[in-house]
């Protein structure tokens, strides 16, 4: 059983930071936060909250489509986790034959040990009865209040680019061809950007991409040795009752 408590942090950045920071001791991890655009409809997301952030795997499902409902109806509490794109394989009869460089699982969906949540201006922190007590989550927190951040100086970094200036534009001639001939009405052509041989910290770019670009749909993925992290303001989609919402900007 879910069990939540009052905490009162003294300064809220502050204590958003050391909950990021945490996830260094942490196999997995989601940190979602709207920094703050309580006018925007995702406010009623997550019941209201507008920081969750979720530590540590009790029980998770790895990989497996068919077994993810089951796990949710099962557990009957917080899942956080990630669909990667190529899950579509799975449930439509398509094929995709690009090359997988961040090795990610298709989806992987965890019920967390330790919960925070902020709703309006207060906190609430979680525990599940079986693992812990209040008095240990409060011993977790002052633990992770003191973790100092790991940032390395990471120096001028070079992007590197998956398709060459040539092979971009010839692309953008063909697709203004399909444009032109009624194939297609709209197209979101992408090219990777990418650095190798770096030494960072994801919990400081993720505080530094916060900083820079706040945003009502903004998190953070730990997934052991891998990460993912993004600051949006589009909806990518949402379940409500029998209702899905989408909403993009383009």
């Amino acid at each position: 059983m879910r069990q939540y408590f009052d905490i009162h942090p003294k300064d809220d950045s502050l204590f958003k930071q050391q909950i990021c920071r945490a996830s260094q001791n942490e196999s997995v991890a989601v940190v979602l936060d709207s920094n703050g655009f309580e006018a925007q409809a995702c406010i009623k997301d997550l019941r209201g909250y507008d920081f969750v952030a979720g530590l540590q795997s009790v029980s998770d499902c790895l990989n497996d489509i068919h077994r993810l409902k089951a796990f949710h109806d099962g557990h009957n509490d917080w899942m956080f986790g990630f669909l990667s794109y190529d899950l579509k394989n799975r449930l439509e009869s398509q094929e995709s034959n690009h090359p997988d460089r961040i090795e990610f699982p298709e989806l992987h969906f965890f019920q967390p040990r330790y919960l925070f949540v902020k709703k309006t201006n207060q906190w609430q922190a979680a525990y599940l009865e079986e693992y812990d007590s209040e008095e240990s989550v409060r011993a977790y927190i002052r633990d992770f209040e003191t973790i100092n951040s790991t940032e390395k100086e990471v120096g001028e970094v070079k992007l590197n680019h998956r398709v060459s200036h040539k092979d971009y534009l010839e692309t953008v001639e063909k697709v203004l061809w399909h444009i032109q001939r009624g194939d297609i009405y709209e197209l979101n052509y992408c090219m990777e950007f990418f650095v190798q041989d770096i030494c960072i910290t994801p919990q400081s770019v993720y505080q530094h991409l916060k900083d820079t670009s706040p945003s009502p749909f903004s998190a953070f993925v730990k997934y052991h040795d891998k990460f993912l992290m993004g600051a949006s303001p589009e909806r990518y989609i949402k379940k409500e009752g029998c209702k899905l919402i989408s909403q993009p900007i383009k």
